[in-house]
């Protein structure tokens, strides 16, 4: 996306639609669509077990497609937006005030993400090149044949090897639906039910928020 580019999406924003509680709602009859009416849709991303809440503009012939909280964000500012994440860490709570946007250079690009033996998947860190993801991944993997099985001590022997590691924007728990903003010092725990991520709360171990999320999956199972 160009400057250019969110300049034109900006006039479009305010032409088209209307901003009420985190949606751009239709202003304007067009063709499939109806004044009242809310842009965007859902899409479950079941390989990092989360919601997607998306919606695709066409701009002088382009379509782009954008998380709806990059639409919000520039319907408000007028700019090039960064990396948005969301203070109450609910994707679909896209209101202007629950959202932050990081700087663009804050945003690193490639995932330290591998699969170490049979489903157990194993996450690092992100770092800026594809060609230091597939270095770490590769030696992360060789360690781990090598006899380091312990996955908090691979950790943290890649994160010895590859300084730029240890600056990685989110700290995750090998354990499902637990995760961790880096500088703070208590676990999230989070679980997605009919494709919305839902918070459980935070907790001062990785091991009180992972039993957090099973005894809410055992008790959604039963719903």
């Amino acid at each position: 996306m160009t400057d250019e580019e969110v300049g034109l999406i900006y006039d479009y924003l305010h032409e088209n639609y209307e901003y009420v509680d985190g949606e751009l709602i239709h202003k304007i009859a067009r063709a499939g669509t109806k004044i009242g009416n809310s842009i965007g849709s859902v899409i479950f991303d079941s390989g990092k077990d989360r919601s997607l809440f998306v919606a695709g503009l066409r701009i002088n012939g382009k379509l782009i497609t954008k998380a709806i909280s990059t639409w919000v964000f520039i319907f408000h500012h007028k700019c090039k937006p960064g990396f948005i994440k969301h203070k109450d860490g609910n994707p679909s709570n896209n209101r202007i005030e629950n959202l932050i946007n990081f700087p663009q250079e804050n945003k690193n690009k490639y995932q330290c993400c591998f699969v170490l033996s049979g489903k157990e998947k194993m996450f690092v860190g992100n770092v800026k090149t594809k060609e230091e993801r597939d270095l770490i991944c590769k030696t992360g993997k060789e360690l781990y044949r090598n006899g380091m099985t312990q996955l908090s001590e691979l950790k943290n022997k890649l994160s010895e090897i590859f300084p730029q590691l240890k600056n990685r924007s989110k700290t995750y728990s090998m354990l499902k639906g637990v995760e961790k903003n880096n500088g703070e010092s208590r676990w999230q725990a989070r679980i997605t039910i009919n494709k919305i991520r839902k918070s459980l709360g935070t907790y001062d171990t990785p091991e009180e928020a992972h039993a957090a999320y099973l005894k809410a999956k055992e008790e959604y199972a039963r719903v």
